[in-house]
């Protein structure tokens, strides 16, 4: 990781775990987040998998390494609803898609 990709990097986790859940702009997040991981959702998008904002914002937290009661935290919900949510994303993301 290059120090600009670095420093993008921890300016959105000190964004993240500095703002107030309901007031975070995740569309700015994900424009940060993509700046770093570029093909990251081009590369679910190509298996067909349609994400929910939820879904998105669980994937941003657990690629920046958040642990459980953070993300419970920031997305303003239960531990226990993050590791069903959890679940639940990555089930579907290592379903193989077959038409």
């Amino acid at each position: 990781m290059n120090i600009k990709t670095h420093t993008i990097k921890e300016d959105l986790i000190n964004t993240i775990l500095s703002s107030n859940s309901l007031q975070m702009d995740w569309n700015l997040i994900k424009d940060d987040f993509n700046s770093i991981y570029p093909n990251f959702f081009s590369s679910i998008l190509i298996k067909d998998i349609k994400l929910s904002n939820k879904e998105e914002q669980l994937l941003i937290l657990e690629t920046l390494h958040f642990n459980t009661n953070t993300i419970a935290k920031v997305l303003g919900i239960l531990p226990e609803s993050v590791y069903t949510s959890r679940y639940r994303l990555n089930k579907r993301l290592n379903t193989n898609n077959t038409h």
